[in-house]
């Protein structure tokens, strides 16, 4: 079951619109803005989004950075081995990163 498709058909909303509540999911996901700070309407949205996401096993790339982010952070011997298999990161772009893919770094 597609996650956007499920959006679409609940909040009757078009493609378009679709696309609009994603960015507003991803925004949501890079802390740039809160969900308490969203109209009641774009807050039930995320918060279907992401229960959708949790019913049928899936993630999006900002949240599968989450869950890493959180992997390492909590279990400190996953993180040693990563920190000894990469001794060498090269970013790109460093400024276009998110805060999530910041913290991967540090």
């Amino acid at each position: 079951q597609d996650v956007r498709c499920d959006l679409e058909r609940t909040w009757k909303t078009d493609t378009e619109s679709c696309k609009m509540y994603l960015d507003l999911i991803h925004n949501a996901r890079l802390g740039q803005h809160q969900p308490s700070e969203y109209l009641p309407r774009d807050a039930a949205i995320l918060q279907r989004y992401e229960k959708m996401q949790e019913l049928t096993g899936q993630i999006d790339f900002d949240k599968m950075l989450q869950l890493f982010v959180k992997l390492l952070r909590d279990n400190d011997w996953i993180a040693a081995q990563f920190r000894e298999l990469y001794n060498y990161v090269i970013v790109d772009e460093y400024q276009d990163n998110s805060e999530v893919q910041s913290k991967l770094l540090l």
